[in-house]
C-alpha cells in the first residue's frame, strides 16, 4: 500500500510513503528491533504546524508495515530533553489522553475522502486515544471503541510507539475497509505534539 499525506489547507507537498507487507509481525514493545522495521521506508523530515517552512524542534521517525489483518505503526522520536518528557499516567481514561502532554497521533484516511477519517493517539506512557471522523457521525469519540494495541519504551535520548491497529476495526456505516491490496493509496497524517 502508498500512504499520502492528506492534502490540508497551506501544505505545501504531498509526499508518499511506500508500505510494506511483513510476514513477522513486531512485537510491541516500543523498541525498534523486530526484523519488520529495517527495511520499512521512513516518514521524517517533520515540520511545525504553525511554521511549515521550519522543521519541527524534534525530529520524529515514522515507519509503518502491514499483514493479512494489522497495520502495524512505529513512531521513532528523538528527545533532547528526555528527562523533561511529559508521558501522563498509562491508566489515563481512554479517549482522555491529555494534549498539553507528549503525544503522537495518525489519521488514517483509507478513502482518501478528506473527510472520512480515523484517528488515534498515544502517550509515551502508552495511554489511547481514538476517533472516527465522517459527514453523517462528526466525531465519534467514546461510542467508537476500536480495539488496538500500543506499547511505548523511553530510552536515553528518545522515545517509541509501537501500534497494531486491525483493519477489522476501520469501518464506517455500511463498509469495511478492508486490508489494503497492491498499488492501494490511503491517506494519512503524522503529528506529534
Amino acid at each position: 500500500i502508498h500512504g499520502h499525506a492528506a492534502e490540508m489547507p497551506d501544505i505545501p507537498y504531498e509526499r508518499q510513503l511506500d508500505v510494506h507487507w511483513t510476514d513477522v509481525p513486531p512485537v510491541l514493545d516500543g523498541k525498534m528491533d523486530d526484523a519488520c522495521w529495517p527495511a520499512a521506508a521512513v516518514a521524517g523530515d517533520f515540520r511545525r504546524l504553525d511554521q511549515k517552512h521550519l522543521p519541527a524542534r524534534q525530529q520524529s521517525e515514522v515507519r509503518l508495515c502491514y499483514d493479512a489483518e494489522n497495520l502495524y505503526v512505529f513512531f521513532w522520536l528523538h528527545e533532547a530533553y528526555i528527562r523533561k518528557l511529559q508521558a501522563g499516567a498509562p491508566d489515563d481514561t481512554r479517549d482522555a489522553v491529555d494534549v498539553n502532554k507528549d503525544v503522537v497521533e495518525i489519521f488514517l484516511d483509507p478513502l482518501r475522502t478528506k473527510t472520512r477519517y480515523f484517528h488515534f493517539m498515544t502517550t509515551p506512557a502508552a495511554a489511547r486515544y481514538d476517533a472516527r471522523i465522517s459527514p453523517e457521525s462528526g466525531r465519534e469519540i467514546g461510542t467508537y471503541t476500536p480495539e488496538w494495541a500500543v506499547a511505548a519504551h523511553v530510552g536515553d535520548e528518545h522515545w517509541g510507539v509501537e501500534l497494531r491497529i486491525p483493519f477489522a476495526e476501520l469501518c464506517f456505516e455500511g463498509g469495511f475497509i478492508g486490508t489494503p491490496q497492491p498499488g492501494d493509496a490511503w491517506g494519512v497524517n503524522f503529528c506529534r505534539d
